[in-house]
């Protein structure tokens, strides 16, 4: 098996990546490289070529942002089994940072089209109680149905009971509560 080694660089106006923003797809047995100091590679050359995770559809200023590169959109770079459906069965290859849970499909078809408000904050950030509870207070008081991707505690013995919501049992009446979901 050859070894693959990743360079990912940072651009200001992106901000700051870490390994941590890495499907574990690419994180596990993959050297990863973070550093402004190859920088000076793609510098010493005239406009170099540059490729991007995304597609110029989705992000056309970002591809054009930066003058002194040509960065060349050739995403999504994700596995073709997550878009193509030949072996339904094929759990292999996966792209989830946690645990996903299963059911939250089967909750949201049962639901009309365009009828529930998905909130999610991301993989990495964590939200104190006091953001939490202010959250689900809007979410009673707009009564739309939800699917909120709510980060769990990584170290279940700290979790405790004055951690879970206030209004936990209404919002479960309204919505569905997940710990993680794909967004494929």
């Amino acid at each position: 098996m050859t070894s693959l080694h990743v360079l990912l660089v940072t651009f200001t106006a992106q901000g700051h990546i870490n390994p941590l923003h890495l499907p574990t797809l690419i994180r596990n047995g993959i050297a990863v490289t973070f550093s402004t100091e190859h920088l000076e590679i793609l510098d010493a050359e005239t406009r170099p070529k540059v490729l991007v995770n995304t597609f110029h559809a989705l992000e056309p200023h970002k591809l054009k942002a930066i003058e002194d590169y040509e960065l060349i959109g050739i995403g999504p770079v994700i596995p073709s089994a997550f878009w193509d459906y030949k072996d339904p069965s094929d759990k292999g290859i996966g792209g989830d940072l946690f645990q996903k849970s299963e059911d939250y499909v089967q909750w949201l078809d049962s639901k009309p089209k365009s009828s529930a408000v998905y909130v999610s904050f991301g993989s990495l950030l964590r939200l104190s109680k006091v953001q939490m509870e202010e959250i689900a207070k809007g979410l009673l008081e707009c009564r739309r149905r939800f699917l909120w991707v709510m980060r769990v505690n990584e170290n279940p013995e700290e979790e405790k009971d004055d951690d879970k919501l206030s209004c936990l049992e209404e919002l479960e009446k309204l919505g569905k509560i997940v710990p993680w979901c794909s967004q494929l």
